[in-house]
C-alpha cells in the first residue's frame, strides 16, 4: 500500500511539473514557477547619520515593504542587520521606530486627529524609505534604510514691554501653513537638500501662552514640519483685563521659518517677538522679531 501511495505521489509531482509541456505548445509560454530556491536573502541596515545619537534608542525598527509589481505589502519587526527573504523584483522599504499620535501609510506620514477632528501633536520619531531592486544574481544583498528624525520643535517667544503691561490678562496665537501629512523622507532634513518641502495636509496650530517672566510669555509644540507651497502666518490676540480691548496682530513668519527643516534640525526652532504699547492707549504693534536655533537666540 505504501508502495502504491509513493508511486502516485511521484507521478502527482511529475504531472504537475510538466503540465505545460506539450507537443504543440511553445515552451516559451510556460510560466516559471517561483520556488524556494528563486527568493534571495537580505540584509537590512539602517542609516543613522542625519539622527543625534542621543536620540537613538537602538530599539526594533518596523519595516514597511511594498513589493512595486502587485503592490502587496508586508511588514517585519526588525533590528539591524536582520535577515529577511525576498524575490527579486522593485520595493520599496520604509522604515520607522515607534511614533505616537501619527498614522503611517507606506511612505507617507500623517498626523492623527481626536473625535472632533482636531490634529494631534505628534511625538519625536524617526524613520525613511528607500527604493531598491533585488536582483536575480546576488546570493546575498544589503538594503539600506537612511533614518530621519520626523519632528521638530517651534517655540514662540513673546517680549511685551510699555506701561499697559500690567493691564494684559492673557495672550494667544495660532500659526497657519503647518504640514500635517508629508512624504517621511522631507522630515529633518528633506532629501536632496530641499529647504522647504511640500505638505499634502495644511493646518493651523494654536499657541497659549505663559507667562514665564513678567514680560515674557513663551509656548511650544512639536510639529511635523511646514508646507513649503504655502505661508506661515502668526496671528496674536492679546487679551486685557477690561475685556473691551482685545487686540489682534498679524505677521508673516513664512521666510522666518525658511530654515525649519535644514538649519541646526537638532535644536528646537524659536520665533521671538517683542510687542510694543503705547502709554496711552491700547494700541499694540511688533517692534522686532528674530527666528533661528534655540542656541543661537537664547545666546544673544
Amino acid at each position: 500500500m505504501k508502495r502504491i501511495r509513493s508511486i502516485w505521489i511521484v507521478a502527482l509531482l511529475l504531472s504537475i511539473h510538466f503540465s505545460c509541456i506539450k507537443e504543440d505548445r511553445d515552451l516559451s509560454d510556460c510560466e516559471p514557477v517561483v520556488s524556494f530556491d528563486d527568493y534571495r536573502k537580505i540584509i537590512l541596515e539602517f542609516d543613522w547619520s542625519l539622527v543625534q545619537s542621543t536620540n537613538r534608542t537602538d530599539e526594533i525598527v518596523e519595516v514597511i515593504i511594498t513589493d512595486e509589481e502587485d503592490h502587496s505589502t508586508e511588514m517585519y519587526v526588525e533590528r539591524e542587520g536582520s535577515e529577511i527573504e525576498l524575490k527579486p523584483n522593485v520595493y520599496e522599504f520604509v522604515g520607522d521606530e515607534s511614533h505616537e499620535n501619527v498614522v503611517l501609510q507606506r511612505c507617507t506620514v500623517t498626523v492623527r486627529t481626536d473625535a472632533n477632528g482636531n490634529y494631534l501633536e505628534p511625538a519625536y520619531f524617526t524613520g525613511g524609505s528607500v527604493e531598491e531592486e533585488v536582483n536575480s544574481t546576488d546570493s546575498i544583498q544589503i538594503i539600506t534604510i537612511p533614518m530621519r528624525q520626523q519632528t521638530r520643535e517651534l517655540i514662540i517667544r513673546v517680549i511685551i514691554y510699555g506701561k499697559l503691561l500690567p493691564y494684559i490678562s492673557g495672550l494667544d496665537a495660532v500659526i497657519s501653513g503647518i504640514s500635517m501629512s508629508q512624504e517621511i523622507n522631507d522630515g529633518f532634513p528633506p532629501v536632496d537638500d530641499v529647504i522647504r518641502p511640500p505638505a499634502y495636509i495644511t493646518s493651523t496650530v494654536d499657541y497659549s501662552f505663559t507667562q514665564t517672566e513678567p514680560s515674557l510669555f513663551t509656548d511650544r509644540h512639536t510639529l511635523l514640519g511646514i508646507d513649503g507651497n504655502a505661508s506661515q502666518v502668526l496671528t496674536f490676540t492679546l487679551y486685557y483685563n477690561n475685556g473691551n480691548d482685545d487686540r489682534t496682530i498679524a505677521i508673516d513668519v513664512t521666510s522666518e521659518m525658511d530654515g525649519f527643516h535644514t538649519e541646526d534640525i537638532f535644536e528646537s526652532w524659536v520665533l521671538e517677538f517683542e510687542i510694543g504699547m503705547g502709554p496711552e492707549s491700547f494700541e499694540a504693534s511688533i517692534e522686532n522679531w528674530r527666528s533661528g536655533p534655540e542656541s543661537i537666540l537664547i545666546a544673544h
